[in-house]
């Protein structure tokens, strides 16, 4: 799927009308992509990323969450991750 718009870097929607929150650490991978970059989206569990998002030309992947949902509290993903 494209990428049918942008916000502030950390949200994406795409053509298929999913919007997605990309982890703050993945934007450098991202910014490069616009309307042409093709996505697919893929569950993942990763603790406090559901999916990843790969572009399917260069295979570069950032993790990323519902756009409606917000990324928890750093101590809350330091005890995700434990």
């Amino acid at each position: 799927m494209r990428i049918r718009k942008r916000r502030n870097n950390c949200i994406i929607e795409l053509e298929d009308g999913s919007a997605w929150r990309i982890w703050p650490d993945d934007f450098p991978r991202s910014k490069d992509w616009t309307e042409s970059t093709q996505l697919t989206a893929h569950r993942f569990n990763g603790g406090f990323c559901t999916h990843v998002l790969l572009n399917r030309l260069d295979g570069i992947c950032v993790r990323a969450i519902d756009a409606a949902e917000d990324w928890p509290s750093y101590q809350g993903r330091a005890v995700m991750a434990a």
